[in-house]
């Protein structure tokens, strides 16, 4: 039976009630512990907040969890700005040693650790218990499950790793390791459960966040405004709405390794790293195109099916209608709309700068014949 989709003015019109809520912040501390529950066609969804992760169940089955607040970096604890430098640069000579050191290298603890760029994450299961999402693979050990992460923000890397170096008359063009690995820091948190008619629940997240550059001095607030619908655990969808804010006295610049002269390098914004089986599957996007030929293009959607038949399809989509994008499936599975691909965008201070993105799930397996080569409107949607 075909499904219809669950549009978001839809699920606002038929929310029925609000289950429950509650907010925490730096100060205080979050209650661990703290537990919700929603109706799900014959399920519970299933809430329970660690202090530093949103864990989301169905039934007894593992659907989701949003890590809010990361171990390792924490503004609150940060004694103080300088001796937050000095384990920066310490952190940064054991970066550019992993950088130097093979895949397998880099996947260690340390090494991840002297290369990522701590943030707020999404990881996600299938309905037969295996993540969809991966975080720290030995390939991009930066890169972690479903975030937002920007590479150029001023001088700051966002993104995690290496960053690209434009060519100067001292030194070529290239990736270096520096010193310069931001921190997006958890300020506030909001959570909200709500029934949507009869068959539907819905998680609502409200974040708050400071992005700290490696001096631990702030650039831009984040507010980011984040809702999962659930029909069951093989279809949903996540929408996302962020707003930055630039904190800074000047102006600060959004970028990419494209834009700084890195040819097919667009990346930077809300990205998804998927599962090692989605590797080499089949990348289709709303004109029709397949395969990585649709990795810098312009399109509305992009739909990623995995090699293994039993895997959901994941389709993500922007508020702008013809969005760019950045996808990989063959050296890696990742894709995400890349809104500093082309140009950079500059805040002035006070400034701010809007980002939409949608993520649906579904278990569907793939059919040539569903798509055409003007298939804007012929995808074979699916609730929610």
């Amino acid at each position: 039976m075909e499904r219809q989709a669950l549009s978001r003015e839809d699920a606002e019109a038929n929310q029925q009630t609000t289950e429950t809520s509650w907010s925490s912040g730096t100060r205080p501390l979050p209650n661990a512990g703290k537990a919700a529950r929603a109706k799900v066609a014959d399920a519970e969804l299933r809430l329970l907040d660690t202090g530093a992760a949103i864990r989301i169940s169905l039934g007894e089955a593992r659907l989701a969890t949003y890590t809010y607040r990361d171990a390792s970096f924490s503004a609150s604890a940060s004694a103080s700005a300088s001796a937050s430098a000095s384990a920066s640069a310490s952190a940064s000579a054991s970066a550019s040693a992993s950088a130097s050191a093979s895949a397998s290298t880099q996947g260690t603890a340390s090494g991840i650790e002297a290369v990522r760029a701590p943030r707020p994450i999404w990881q996600f299961w299938d309905a037969q218990g295996r993540e969809l999402t991966d975080r720290f693979p030995d390939d991009h050990p930066w890169h972690e499950g479903l975030s937002l992460a920007i590479a150029h923000v001023g001088n700051t890397n966002f993104w995690g790793g290496p960053t690209y170096q434009p060519g100067t008359a001292e030194r070529a063009a290239g990736y270096q390791q520096l010193e310069n690995l931001g921190n997006q820091a958890h300020q506030a948190l909001r959570v909200e459960t709500s029934i949507l008619g009869s068959a539907n629940s819905a998680i609502h997240i409200t974040h708050e966040l400071e992005w700290l550059d490696e001096r631990v001095l702030p650039i831009l607030s984040e507010l980011r405004r984040m809702t999962l619908t659930v029909e069951d655990a093989q279809h949903w969808r996540l929408t996302w709405h962020t707003t930055l804010r630039n904190l800074s006295k000047g102006p600060v610049h959004l970028g990419s390794p494209a834009t700084k002269g890195r040819a097919g390098a667009g990346y930077g914004g809300i990205f998804l790293r998927l599962a090692a089986d989605y590797r080499d599957g089949i990348l289709v996007d709303a004109k029709g195109n397949r395969g990585e030929s649709v990795a810098e293009g312009h399109a509305s959607w992009l739909r990623q099916y995995s090699t293994d038949a039993s895997r959901p399809s994941v389709r993500l989509s922007s508020a702008s209608s013809q969005p760019t994008w950045f996808a990989r499936s063959v050296e890696y599975p990742g894709l995400g709309p890349a809104p500093f691909a082309e140009t950079e965008t500059t805040l002035a201070s006070g400034d701010t700068v809007e980002l939409e993105f949608e993520m649906t799930v579904a278990r569907d397996a793939f059919s040539p014949d569903a798509f055409s080569q003007d298939a804007s409107t012929q995808d074979p949607e699916v609730t929610p």
